[in-house]
């Protein structure tokens, strides 16, 4: 059989979120799969890690970049052959107008819950752009439970219709590492040796603003916010904080991003909503306590290994951190090793031998 997925989301050098996702599935189906045929379709050139050509692995360059999943993709899809037997995005936006079988995943429905924080053009095209591919879609992947429940609630879909595919972490996360080496990584970013962590995308919904009053409130903390400030959003909606307790960095190195995790007291994701929370995982894994919320995907994700706060309260959320900072040796150590055990669940061979199920179910 021959697979056609659109790696775009996956084609870039800096990636976060649904970009990681997009890689490590991409990367564990083709690896895993010697059975089928794949084209992966481009928008321009790949990237130098993205699976390298093999037989039974080739890639199509599709330019122009406007509008591609609207017309140059369906149009490529129905005119060049050998034309794929089904396609997969491992993202929202399926080819319009093709009449090959489609999956998708759907990594979270922000746009739906929380409208008032994208820009109008963007959020128009989200809604839009979702619906048909979800109305379309022969099968949909979801990325937690929480997240097929959404899907359920505002598409009417079938639950038959939608798999849960957990995402994984990169081993890196679960090496081990000296002192040395977080030293190392901290003197590098002129960072202190005590802190509190935030890794993600600077958005509205992460809840930056109330978990940066929250640290405030804690004597001697100090918090380092890693992440890009996504474009989609609204400029207004995301504030650079003006306090010496709080420390900013852009993108970091995802070989430097575990020894940040580990050398901190505890990774924080505040978020008024996550489809799944990949940094989340990874810090379990590497060895950090994580103070998360205690809404969507994320208690589902941590179950009992984390500390939950109400993201609503920034008492909450001081609460839970003056917890995880105040953790006995004995303690903090029982708690890690709870995390990393649950974390084990969550690896990209799991989510890849599930979606490779699936993609040969729906053409067989």
């Amino acid at each position: 059989m021959l697979i056609g997925i659109d790696g775009n989301e996956a084609n870039i050098k800096e990636r976060v979120g649904s970009n990681v996702y997009a890689f490590e599935l991409i990367t564990e189906i083709t690896k895993r799969d010697q059975h089928n045929e794949y084209i992966i379709y481009l928008r321009e050139n790949r990237v130098h890690d993205l699976p390298k050509f093999r037989a039974g692995l080739n890639y199509r360059i599709l330019p122009p970049k406007i509008l591609w999943t609207q017309w140059r993709l369906p149009l490529d899809l129905y005119w060049h052959q050998p034309r794929p037997q089904i396609f997969f995005t491992p993202g929202h936006y399926a080819p319009r107008f093709s009449s090959v079988p489609t999956v998708i995943s759907i990594l979270d429905l922000a746009f739906l819950k929380f409208p008032q924080f994208f820009k109008p053009a963007v959020l128009s095209q989200l809604k839009n752009w979702t619906k048909y591919s979800i109305q379309k879609a022969s099968h949909i992947f979801a990325i937690s439970e929480h997240t097929k429940q959404d899907i359920i609630n505002y598409y009417g879909v079938d639950a038959t219709r939608i798999t849960v595919t957990y995402p994984g972490i990169h081993p890196r996360f679960r090496q081990t590492y000296s002192p040395d080496q977080i030293k190392v990584v901290l003197t590098k970013y002129h960072l202190p040796t005590s802190y509190l962590l935030f890794v993600g995308t600077r958005q509205p919904r992460k809840n930056l603003d109330k978990l940066i009053q929250a640290v405030e409130q804690i004597p001697n903390a100090k918090l380092i916010i890693v992440g890009k400030t996504w474009y989609q959003f609204k400029k207004s909606e995301i504030r650079n904080p003006k306090s010496e307790k709080i420390i900013t960095l852009d993108y970091i190195s995802d070989e430097d991003l575990p020894l940040l995790m580990l050398g901190s007291q505890a990774l924080v994701l505040p978020s008024l909503y996550e489809g799944f929370g990949i940094p989340v995982v990874e810090a379990m894994a590497v060895g950090t306590p994580v103070v998360v919320s205690n809404v969507s995907s994320l208690p589902e994700v941590v179950g009992d290994s984390g500390v939950l706060i109400d993201p609503e309260s920034v008492d909450s959320i001081a609460k839970g951190l003056r917890s995880v900072i105040s953790l006995s040796n004995q303690k903090r150590v029982q708690l890690i090793k709870l995390a990393q055990q649950r974390s084990r669940q969550f690896t990209w061979a799991n989510c890849a031998r599930k979606a490779l199920e699936v993609l040969n179910a729906v053409t067989a």
